[in-house]
């Protein structure tokens, strides 16, 4: 099992990303300039961890909502990833996630268990700027960005 080191640690839960006519997602501006604060108060003296505590992307916001599809789970996350609502959120995820002294994790949550298609074949989050610079590894729970 992997271990977690850092200074700070802030949680936050229920995004909702996902939808075109059912956004519940409200965050459009407040998330981009939560992770800019954070990453601009990383150091390598102030390691911070921001876990996304469940229900980070909405599949059951999508048109032709299954409960766990995980054959449609690429195509729906591409068209979440490709949103320009989201755009500015996901770019931010990204600033934040490449910085050596900040650390994403994700938690699974009912809306989002699709993200086990992705944790399972350890495929990086494809929407995430810079992803080949992520390393994800299964975990019970989700995924990180740091290993």
């Amino acid at each position: 099992m992997t271990q977690l080191s850092v200074n700070e640690l802030y949680v936050i839960s229920d995004l909702h990303i996902g939808g075109k006519d059912r956004q519940i997602f409200a965050g459009k501006t407040q998330l981009p300039w939560l992770l800019d604060q954070l990453f601009a108060k990383a150091k390598p003296e102030t390691t911070i961890a921001l876990v996304i505590n469940g229900d980070f992307i909405d599949f059951l916001a999508e048109d032709d909502a299954k409960y766990f599809d995980a054959e449609g789970a690429v195509e729906k996350l591409n068209r979440i990833g490709n949103d320009a609502s989201f755009s500015a959120s996901f770019a931010a995820l990204g600033r934040f996630a490449s910085q050596p002294h900040c650390t994403l994790v994700i938690n699974l949550g009912n809306h989002d268990l699709e993200w086990t298609h992705f944790i399972l074949d350890r495929r990086c989050v494809p929407m995430l700027p810079r992803a080949e610079m992520f390393r994800a590894f299964a975990t019970p729970i989700g995924w990180t960005t740091k290993t």
